[in-house]
């Protein structure tokens, strides 16, 4: 299995799904998708103002080191949030923990699909955490987010410390 070196959560997801390769190094602490179990953050993913539709956000590991038990939630806003730790201030639209089946599981747990019925463009923020499993001393994942079956764009907007 050939060797890769990145620091980018997409490179490190497309190494994991498509070339079958292991990493010898994870990253930088700080890159989003890449956290350090012990630190607890959540992430903070930014979709802008997306139209009306059926919003699912789903969280995948990407390697069997850096696995991890993913939490996700949708979180809508009257205002664009600038600041990650501003998360907590929007109106919850659906968390979720154990839905799919992990690319590479944790040791006692699945990933999270949230969704969300979306009735206006207001902002909408994800947040992406532990629920304190890690496997290791860092927890990668890849997240994505569809719109009636359409890929949406995600902005990282930084870590929210709790």
């Amino acid at each position: 299995m050939p060797t890769r070196h990145s620091s980018s959560p997409l490179a490190l997801a497309c190494c994991a799904f498509l070339a079958g390769c292991t990493f010898s190094k994870l990253g930088h602490e700080g890159d989003p998708g890449i956290f350090r179990c012990e630190d607890d953050p959540e992430e903070v993913w930014l979709l802008g103002a997306p139209a009306p539709g059926l919003l699912v956000v789903e969280v995948d590991t990407v390697a069997p080191d850096t696995t991890f038990d993913p939490e996700a939630r949708i979180v809508r806003f009257d205002q664009v949030p600038t600041d990650a730790d501003q998360i907590d201030r929007g109106e919850s639209l659906d968390r979720a923990d154990d839905e799919f089946e992990c690319t590479f599981p944790p040791s006692s747990s699945e990933c999270p699909r949230a969704e969300a019925e979306l009735v206006d463009a207001s902002p909408i923020a994800i947040g992406v955490s532990s629920t304190s499993t890690c496997d290791g001393v860092f927890a990668a994942y890849v997240v994505t987010a569809t719109l009636d079956g359409d890929p949406m764009v995600l902005t990282f907007l930084g870590k929210d410390y709790y």
